[in-house]
């Protein structure tokens, strides 16, 4: 028996359609946005603005290097932290950019007290011809300007330079602040000494030797010279070389400082060291 659409029995259907079916409407759900763009990039800095960046940096190195230079004896002992001028000395003497090396600064070496007297040797050779005599009227004194093969270097920051290869000699003021006294030859000693400790901070390469090698009046007016050696490790050789330093009265409150280095590989030159020694004097206080 069927019921007037045909279901028997007149049952329920045991199927109904989904048009038929009841709903229920489904929870809206949050979901978080995780789909977002990352935002752009900066745009580059053109190539015009890394010039003026990298030529502004520069400017500041090199005024900054000046200046360490006519500070670095603000004291009597070098600092173990100093920074080291944007041209500084390589263990042979030539001039040359830190940035060439980018192995830690070696620990400044201690240096034992100058003798009282002990005379400059005298090298063998006749040495450079002297071509001149130096002028320098910045630091008030006079020497020998050498011929070839020593030439005219940029002094800066000193105030004259000769230069040959690796050797190099130059003169300026005594850096830092005047001397509270220079009365005798004992405080042109003292004062030389500092200046020797001023050239190590600067040049001396890892794992050096010092040894005195002079100590004496100058020759010409109040003033004194020191003469050193440091040995020193290049390519797997030992090497060596030879520097002077005489700071030399010139009636103005800081004396004059005359710095001289020769390397071994430069031997024929160490005659030029006393010849140097032998033409230093004063110039006329005033100026």
């Amino acid at each position: 028996m069927t019921d007037g659409r045909g279901t028997p029995g007149g049952h329920e259907p045991r199927f109904i359609r989904s048009y038929d079916a009841p709903t229920t409407p489904l929870p809206r759900v949050e979901q978080p946005i995780t789909n977002l763009a990352p935002p752009p990039p900066p745009p580059e800095p053109s190539r015009m603005g890394l010039r003026v960046a990298i030529t502004a940096g520069a400017g500041v190195v090199a005024v900054l290097a000046i200046f360490l230079f006519f500070t670095a004896f603000g004291g009597d002992e070098p600092s173990r932290n100093a920074t080291k001028p944007s041209q500084v000395q390589s263990p042979s003497g030539a001039l040359s950019s830190p940035a060439a090396s980018a192995s830690p600064s070696p620990v400044p070496l201690v240096l034992p007290k100058a003798p009282a007297s002990k005379p400059l040797t005298v090298f063998p050779g006749a040495g450079t011809t002297v071509a001149s005599v130096v002028s320098d009227t910045k630091s008030g004194i006079s020497y020998a300007m050498f011929g070839s093969p020593w030439k005219k270097a940029k002094a800066d920051p000193f105030a004259y330079a000769q230069k040959s290869g690796a050797a190099v000699i130059v003169s300026s003021p005594l850096p830092g602040v005047a001397p509270a006294k220079l009365a005798t030859y004992a405080d042109y000693r003292a004062a030389a000494q500092r200046a020797v400790r001023w050239t190590m901070i600067h040049r001396q390469p890892q794992g050096a030797k010092f040894a005195w090698i002079a100590s004496q009046q100058a020759r010409y007016g109040m003033g004194w010279l020191l003469g050193y050696k440091i040995s020193y490790l290049q390519d797997g050789k030992r090497r060596t070389s030879t520097a002077i330093v005489i700071v030399l009265g010139n009636g103005r409150a800081k004396p004059a400082m005359l710095f001289a280095s020769v390397p071994s590989t430069h031997a024929p030159l160490y005659r030029d060291l006393d010849m140097l020694l032998w033409t230093a004097r004063p110039l006329s206080s005033r100026g």
